[in-house]
């Protein structure tokens, strides 16, 4: 079938009649080919009002001569035949003319593609006024903030030791790429992927603007697939590893940080712990002098230790959030 770049190789193929739609009077489905200028009005036809009529008012041209898709005169404006040296209506040269802009028919896509319309002002602005709002209120929220007196009333502390057990565990993975220790306890065939497997063509007409007001059709194919499994074994098996177990933790609030108790003997034997890490944390807990409102802020160990409790200093609230901005937190000079 004739490549869509190449219209000119259409000949073999039976060529149609496109429809157009003066842009002065409005008149509809006037003939692309035979009829230059409106029938209603006189006014030259517009290339780019051409459009596919339906398929059951298709008209073949019996006879037709192909010479290339219309040229557009560069002083008129008006689309002469591909094989026109001069311009019909202003009589200028077309030898450096530009050729009509084809159009497409898209597959299982109405030939007059709907309008759209634009949303009323008065919506655009309501939406604009609603959104304005929101953000305004998330802005207000965040930063109307208010200073109150608050004094330390506690030290929350934790410490944590993350543990580790060696065990026998169970696990599942392809066959073919299994641990060395690994001991198989089962096997199984089971879906590893899909692929696409070629399987024909989905083949329909499509229409081809041949630019000189005319059209033809073609066999539009794409490749069809379907979906098959591919198979391999997958194992259930057993191997000796490392795993997380409940971690050990202290925690208080009376200022005095320990670690927790190791109840165990370090070791690499089936069943044994290990140590795989250690955290710590301290804060400060608040209590709003005016209002007895709590808040808890995360503190660095060092100032930590040494800030004794009953301190007093002045943190800064959210008024609607009610939130605590603890890097606000400033304490008072003894």
């Amino acid at each position: 079938m004739p490549p869509e770049s190449d219209p000119s190789s259409a000949a073999n193929f039976p060529v149609y009649e496109m429809w157009w739609r003066c842009e002065f009077c409005g008149a509809e489905a006037l003939r692309a080919k035979t009829q230059r200028h409106c029938p209603h009005c006189g006014a030259p036809q517009n290339p780019a009002n051409r459009y596919f009529p339906p398929e059951s008012a298709q008209t073949a041209l019996t006879e037709h001569v192909y010479h290339g898709p219309d040229r557009l005169c560069g002083a008129c404006g008006v689309a002469n035949t591909g094989n026109a040296r001069f311009c019909e209506r202003c009589g200028a040269p077309l030898d450096e003319a530009r050729t009509v802009v084809l159009h497409r028919d898209e597959a299982n896509q109405p030939n007059d593609p709907p309008k759209t319309s634009t949303p009323p002002r008065a919506t655009s602005r309501r939406g604009l006024i609603v959104v304005s709002m929101v953000l305004g209120a998330i802005a207000l929220a965040y930063f109307w903030r208010d200073e109150v007196s608050v004094e330390l009333i506690a030290k929350p502390w934790r410490h944590e030791i993350k543990v580790e057990q060696f065990l026998i565990v169970e696990e599942t993975a392809w066959c073919r790429a299994l641990p060395r220790d690994a001991r198989v306890t089962h096997r199984r065939r089971e879906v590893e992927h899909w692929i696409d497997v070629p399987d024909g063509e989905t083949c329909q007409n499509q229409r081809v603007d041949l630019g000189d007001g005319t059209f033809t059709t073609r066999q539009h194919c794409q490749p069809r697939y379907r979906r098959e499994p591919v198979y391999a074994d997958r194992c259930t098996y057993t191997v000796q590893r490392w795993r997380s177990v409940p971690s050990l933790i202290a925690e208080g609030q009376d200022g005095d940080p320990q670690d927790p108790r190791i109840d165990f003997t370090p070791g690499t034997c089936l069943g044994c712990k290990r140590i795989a890490g250690q955290s710590q944390s301290y804060a400060w807990l608040l209590r709003a002098e005016a209002t007895s409102r709590r808040f808890e802020c995360p503190a660095s160990n060092p100032e930590w230790s040494r800030r004794p409790l009953h301190s007093r200093g002045q943190l800064a609230v959210g008024v609607l959030s009610r939130r605590a901005h603890c890097a606000s937190l400033r304490w008072e000079t003894p």
